[in-house]
């Protein structure tokens, strides 16, 4: 209460009026008494909406923030962002994105506000987003958020795969099945093979991550390139971002084997032959392989009366080369 004296000429006493009044803060609300994401699925962006809605007379200044929420960088799938070994991290990221976080309202009007979670920790969530009002004062209003953070189980329906007999370096295909039968999806990776001068079976695959959405099995390809005339195996993994279980494993198989070529004939007859005069006929070779096919040829002999052309040579994959034999004889006998 206030009072204020006025003199008025011709009066000698003093009139007083009184003001009197109160202040009030701003009145507003949220629509929802609650934020529930129920399970969210392990760096996955999940949003809701909620509306600020502003009753008062005047127009209100806010800021949003969750206080528990963390300060480092979230790793979002939905972003795409890189997930293979970022599993652990060393700062609490920042799993709430509010949008906006700031802004002001106009007397008796509302503005609808977007909360994102990403979450990074897999547990159950039980905070606040709080309401700071400008000139007014911080944590104005809460808004409790609930939430649980999973990382669905997944499995591999095709834990060996047999490539049976393979061409040396060629590569061969299969694909390799992931199920995910959760209601929830999640974020694979192939973990990239280690290769030395040593590793007899490469393998590598055009989708090495990838996201397998709920009650769905992906198909993933498997390429394997053999270096080895052996019967080889080797192990490919695979990590479920988030999971702290072993990697998913699938066991690859093939037998390597070098390139198939077939001479046609087997048996060459000159019969009655002169001498002193080159006679010539053909042998070809026919490579049944999908690999390049490296020969040579020689008489097993020496200082043979044939002579070979080409003596050598690469034959393409799935084509044949004609040899010419060519004999000499320079006596009258029988030769072979």
């Amino acid at each position: 209460m206030k009072f204020f004296d006025w003199t008025v000429d011709g009066l000698p006493e003093k009139i007083q009026i009184h003001f009197k009044g109160s202040v009030i803060g701003p009145t507003f609300h949220f629509d929802v008494p609650k934020l529930k994401f129920g399970t969210v699925s392990y760096g996955f962006k999940c949003t809701k909406i909620a509306t600020l809605v502003n009753t008062a007379l005047v127009p209100m200044t806010f800021k949003l923030r969750v206080p528990s929420d963390g300060h480092g960088k979230v790793i979002s799938v939905t972003a795409g962002d890189e997930t293979l070994g970022k599993t652990n991290v060393n700062i609490s990221p920042k799993e709430f994105e509010i949008e906006p976080e700031s802004g002001s309202i106009p007397p008796q009007s509302e503005m609808k506000i977007a909360i994102a979670l990403t979450s990074n920790t897999t547990k159950k969530y039980d905070l606040s987003l709080v309401v700071d009002v400008e000139g007014v004062g911080e944590e104005i209003l809460n808004l409790p958020i609930t939430a649980k953070c999973v990382v669905s189980p997944v499995g591999i329906l095709t834990p060996i795969l047999d490539y049976t007999r393979c061409f040396l370096n060629h590569p061969y295909e299969q694909n390799a099945q992931i199920i995910n039968d959760s209601d929830l999806p999640v974020k694979y990776d192939l973990i990239p093979q280690e290769v030395d001068e040593t590793t007899a079976l490469l393998y590598s695959s055009p989708q090495p991550s990838g996201i397998i959405p709920a009650q769905s099995t992906a198909e993933i390809a498997m390429v394997i390139t053999p270096r080895a005339l052996e019967e080889i195996d080797t192990l490919a993994e695979f990590s479920i971002f988030g999971s702290i279980q072993p990697p998913l494993q699938v066991q690859l198989m093939c037998v390597g084997e070098g390139p198939v070529v077939h001479v046609d004939p087997v048996e060459l007859d000159w019969g009655q032959t002169p001498v002193l005069s080159d006679l010539s006929k053909s042998v070809v070779l026919s490579n049944e392989s999908l690999i390049p096919a490296p020969f040579i040829c020689a008489m097993m002999r020496p200082k043979s009366l044939w002579k070979v052309e080409p003596a050598e040579g690469v034959i393409p994959p799935e084509e044949c080369v004609e040899v010419k034999l060519t004999v000499n004889l320079d006596d009258n006998i029988r030769c072979e």
